[in-house]
């Protein structure tokens, strides 16, 4: 049985027996906001930019700061993660168009994609799709 404990907007803190959940190899991340403790659901994660040793991870809502950077992080995301350019990593899940080194999220974001990272970011994406 799950038992939620709403935060802040959508963000879910789980609490309680997650051994009868398919939702059990989920990853959280807390962050520190506004004097509050927030749990941020990995696939809620829209995009990491890093700001010397912070990053800020962002929803399609809300961005959070973190005290920590992005090389550190980026070890701990999941394999939907990848990197498009210094100091940005996006999740493939978000990810609305991709056409030659240019990325569109869905939420209209645009990015131009570094040389140094489009081969890798062609492969993930496609076979992610």
């Amino acid at each position: 049985m799950i038992k939620k404990k709403y935060r802040i907007a959508n963000f879910v803190e789980v609490t309680g027996d997650k051994s009868k959940s398919n939702k059990q190899n989920e990853k959280y991340f807390s962050v520190n906001a506004l004097n509050q403790n927030i749990v941020v659901k990995e696939n809620e994660i829209m995009r990491v930019e890093s700001s010397g040793n912070y990053v800020h991870l962002h929803t399609t809502e809300h961005f959070f700061p973190m005290r920590q950077t992005l090389t550190t992080l980026l070890k701990e995301l999941s394999g939907n993660f990848i990197q498009i350019k210094r100091g940005v990593v996006v999740n493939l899940k978000y990810v609305l168009d991709l056409n030659n080194n240019e990325m569109v999220l869905i939420n209209e974001d645009r990015y131009t994609v570094s040389e140094k990272y489009i081969d890798e970011l062609n492969l993930a994406w496609k076979n992610y799709a």
